[in-house]
């Protein structure tokens, strides 16, 4: 496994830090949790699945972390749900598998301007295979590019969104991690590539299931 991660010196004045345990389970989430997005199969009963793992998160098991850490299985379990409670990370289960979520993992891995280039622009090959023998606007391209790209927000973006529009932090965190979990698709089988417009158009608007606080509302919403 390849790659750094930056530590803060307030860690020294952490809960986490007066705690050798702690600290050893913290980084070690810290180092687990992935630089970019990875597939990863998942055993499914007799059969195999394969699931989407965003940027900040990695499939959390019990077993695995006793082995890395040569840590209990209860003590494990008791710093990962107060790490939890203190919104350090987040974890999102099923009856098959947990993701852990960095909550704010740019702030401990950050992405340099190369890679931004990387991710964001295509190489000379590719852009050479786009353009070759197609009839097909170099305009319309770009646009159904743009379309198809989804980078996935961490807790803290969502939060200060539902915070600027009016809604309790409850209703952000339920609205995060019931994506989150489905890897960001709706019920209707769709790829979720704006959750910006997917919360003003859905969450927005169901009062009694947001418990949304309305008494200073940041604009009138459309109903």
């Amino acid at each position: 496994m390849e790659g750094w991660i930056k530590l803060h010196r307030l860690l020294l004045d952490s809960q986490i830090f007066a705690s050798e345990k702690g600290l050893k389970i913290w980084i070690w989430i810290l180092l687990k949790a992935n630089h970019k997005q990875r597939f990863v199969p998942i055993t499914i009963g007799k059969g195999e699945t394969t699931i989407s793992v965003e940027r900040g998160q990695f499939v959390f098991g019990r077993f695995s972390a006793e082995e890395d850490l040569n840590i209990d299985g209860s003590t494990i379990y008791k710093w990962i749900k107060k790490m939890e409670n203190m919104e350090m990370i987040t974890i999102n289960s099923n009856s098959h598998y947990s993701i852990l979520t960095v909550n704010k993992y740019n702030d401990y891995n950050d992405i340099d301007e190369t890679e931004v280039a990387a991710i964001e622009q295509p190489s000379s090959s590719q852009v050479a295979a786009i353009e070759q023998p197609c009839n097909t606007n170099k305009n319309e391209k770009k646009d159904k590019k743009d379309k198809n790209i989804f980078i996935a927000p961490v807790l803290a973006d969502v939060k200060n969104y539902f915070k600027e529009n009016g809604y309790k932090e409850e209703t952000a965190i339920k609205f995060f991690q019931s994506y989150s979990v489905a890897n960001w698709v709706d019920s209707k089988g769709n790829k979720v590539k704006n959750w910006k417009q997917k919360a003003i158009n859905v969450w927005f608007k169901d009062e009694n299931k947001l418990n949304c606080d309305v008494s200073k509302p940041k604009y009138d919403l459309v109903r």
